[in-house]
């Protein structure tokens, strides 16, 4: 049943990475990296099993790579198992100050009855208005993509508030143009 389940999580995402690749630049490449455009929408919100940390722009890979093994670990001993793809969401990160410290959570949507495993918490993944886009490429160049993203939601005349979340649906290595992100950024209302 685990394996299923898995299985039907990541499924969306191995279904459309072959459809999602590009084979010759799109409209939305910059260089190692593709955006789809930019769109609001209302996200409910989930029941979500994660690790809170205090870190900054630079000691987040660290941060993910220690949580994300320790959650591994706890899913292949059948402690806990996952809804969706794991989510990361930062709280008063900024784009571009790389030592300013801030929050962040790494975790799992999870069904509404999951327990706490180990020091992992329950919480939730709130129900918000955000201004989403697919991210496909690198995990380095994500700051780039950020600024991009931030312009044009300025553009548009929408508020950002201070949190975002990245959904990871397809993820190949930190150097990968293969990855797939759902990126989230709250908008004040």
């Amino acid at each position: 049943m685990r394996r299923m389940m898995m299985m039907i999580c990541a499924a969306p995402a191995i279904l459309l990475a072959p459809r999602l690749l590009p084979a010759q630049q799109l409209p939305g490449d910059k260089g190692s990296f593709t955006l789809s455009p930019l769109r609001t929408a209302q996200l409910k919100g989930a029941t979500f099993l994660y690790e809170s940390n205090q870190t900054t722009l630079g000691n987040v890979g660290n941060v993910i790579t220690t949580v994300m093994g320790q959650m591994d670990d706890f899913i292949k001993a059948g402690q806990f198992l996952p809804a969706a793809a794991p989510a990361f969401v930062y709280r008063g990160a900024g784009i571009t100050d790389r030592s300013k410290p801030f929050t962040l959570e790494v975790g799992f949507p999870v069904a509404d009855d999951t327990k706490p495993v180990g020091d992992f918490k329950i919480g939730k993944l709130e129900s918000v208005k955000c201004a989403t886009t697919i991210y496909m490429g690198p995990a380095n160049q994500l700051g780039r993509a950020y600024e991009r993203i931030y312009a044009q939601i300025l553009a548009q005349g929408l508020i950002p508030d201070d949190m975002r979340r990245e959904r990871y649906l397809f993820f190949d290595g930190d150097g990968s143009k293969n990855n797939i992100v759902l990126i989230e950024i709250a908008l004040k209302n």
